[in-house]
């Protein structure tokens, strides 16, 4: 059984503890769960949810300037934001596998 997984966004790793829960399987003690992105509801469930919080801004400010060049036929390019960082806000839902 994987001791992690790391789930794509927050409210699918809210709908993956109460999953967790109802097959009687302990987060963080036997599973750890941390969500992509960061919502107000991680602050609520039980166990509080791990998150990667992501610079929302900046993706949004990039994906702006993607639809501006292709609108303009001009090609467009990949990329990696790394300013600012993905930042990991530390919850109740990670552990360090059980041995």
């Amino acid at each position: 059984m994987p001791t992690a997984i790391v789930v794509n966004n927050v409210m699918s790793a809210v709908g993956l503890l109460g999953a967790a829960a109802d097959a009687g399987i302990a987060v963080p003690e036997q599973l750890s769960v941390v969500g992509i992105h960061d919502a107000e509801v991680a602050e609520l469930v039980r166990p509080r949810l791990t998150t990667v919080r992501l610079p929302m801004r900046a993706l949004g400010v990039r994906a702006v300037e993607q639809v501006s060049a292709l609108l303009a036929g001009a090609p467009t390019q990949l990329g990696v934001i790394s300013d600012p960082p993905p930042q990991v806000v530390a919850r109740g839902s990670v552990l360090p596998p059980a041995r």
